[in-house]
């Protein structure tokens, strides 16, 4: 719709392709990964994939972080869903047919991720991105809970957030600015404090910035390494697919 004033910020040519418009309009400053987690307190036997979410024995244990047609984490949960039964970048129905049969055996509550619900044992098993189990993790432990988080064996799939300045807005150069700190070694190495994965990560890695201690916190390097990012126009198609299905068979099915 042409509302994206194009800015390529500091560090530009670290950042790779697949994390930015080639034309500056938009810049991804960190990603994630879909992990299971699940509530050791109440969850004796973690799940370690999509599959094992079929079992009878998770009946009324799992959820998603939101809506997968308004909410970025539930929409890739979705994906990941997907890719772990025979779909695609290309095509996500397998991952809203899977959501669909596992709502149907019960196994699928309509509750909310959220911090209290996850203390209060609402929702035992969450499917979320794995920057927001370490900032999770104190709170558990001050509960007496801990958790456990698995980045599905069958299903592994990446997402970013990404921003740029809006076209005639206000104050264009403090948009710029913040861009330029997000991408910085400095909001890099935050993401990282936080649990995600800074797009400018192997280049940070490259230059002896990342220690392990700091590494602790992100999912293990072979992942990182492999994840790959749909496009744009692969991600538009698959929301346009997700709002004509989903509704009919998940969420009033």
């Amino acid at each position: 719709e042409n509302l994206w004033e194009p800015y390529k910020p500091c560090l530009w040519d670290e950042i790779p392709e697949t994390l930015k418009d080639p034309n500056g309009n938009w810049v991804a400053a960190y990603y994630g990964i879909m992990a299971i987690g699940s509530n050791s307190k109440i969850v004796t036997e973690a799940p370690t994939s999509f599959a094992d979410l079929k079992d009878p024995k998770y009946k009324g244990q799992v959820s998603l972080n939101g809506d997968p047609r308004e909410s970025g984490a539930a929409f890739a949960a979705v994906m990941a869903a997907s890719l772990a039964n025979g779909g695609s970048f290309d095509d996500i129905l397998p991952g809203i047919e899977y959501f669909a049969e596992l709502k149907k055996s019960g196994n699928l509550t309509g509750v909310d991720v959220t911090e209290a619900s996850v203390l209060s044992g609402e929702t035992p098993i969450w499917i979320d991105w794995t920057y927001n189990y370490p900032g999770l993790a104190p709170k558990l432990a001050e509960n007496g809970i801990e958790a456990a988080i698995n980045v599905p064996t069958d299903g592994v799939y990446g997402g970013y957030y990404a921003q740029g300045v809006v076209k005639a807005s206000p104050h264009q150069n403090a948009a710029k600015l913040w861009i330029d700190h997000i991408i910085s070694d400095e909001g890099a190495l935050g993401y990282i404090e936080g649990g995600a994965v800074p797009a400018r990560y192997d280049a940070l890695v490259k230059a002896g910035k990342v220690s392990e201690e700091m590494k602790k916190n992100l999912p293990a390097p072979e992942l990182i390494a492999s994840i790959a990012f749909p496009s744009q126009d692969q991600i538009a198609k698959a929301k346009d697919v997700l709002a004509a299905q989903w509704g009919t068979l998940v969420a009033n099915g």
